[in-house]
């Protein structure tokens, strides 16, 4: 169970940074074509007050779609670090959980050992933690999925649905 999990946070760790770099791409396209359009303003200051105004109005909007689309890799860069540390933080769980399981199981034979209440005590203290551990990741990674989704209904709000 603990494979497959891990398996697929890195899978998803990987959608991520994919999604990471085309957010990034499209940070730098919007920054470009806002540098343009105020190339443009500049430029049409003799214009009627009307189309200056309207290229303003785009222009604000523009960098408030730009600032949605930082936010949103800011918040697909934090995503990918707590996954990254959650995947690590599981791994040594995982390890340790299983040489405990070997040391039951498989026992040095050429060594006299008894276990004591106290170590099997301490195995169950260990899953315990693991259980507790995957519940606080959990919540970790609605959180950042809720942010997630509270930028997205912001870019949807400014630009429309059909906008993602």
């Amino acid at each position: 169970m603990y494979k497959t999990r891990q398996s697929e946070l890195l899978h998803f760790i990987s959608l991520l940074q994919a999604s990471i770099h085309e957010k990034e791409s499209e940070v730098a396209r919007v920054s470009s074509i806002l540098e343009k359009m105020r190339n443009a303003s500049t430029s049409t200051q003799n214009e009627p007050l009307s189309i200056t105004s309207q290229l303003d109005v785009i222009i604000e909007k523009k960098k408030t779609v730009k600032r949605i689309e930082q936010k949103l890799t800011d918040d697909l860069i934090s995503c990918v670090n707590e996954l990254e540390y959650i995947v690590d933080e599981a791994s040594q769980g995982l390890m340790q959980m299983e040489d405990s399981i070997e040391r039951f199981l498989r026992p040095d034979i050429s060594v006299d050992v008894q276990y004591e209440w106290s170590e099997i005590e301490a195995m169950e203290e260990a899953l315990g933690i693991a259980v507790e551990d995957m519940i606080t990741y959990e919540e970790k990674i609605g959180v950042v999925k809720n942010r997630i989704d509270e930028v997205l209904a912001n870019k949807n709000i400014l630009l429309g649905p059909q906008s993602n």
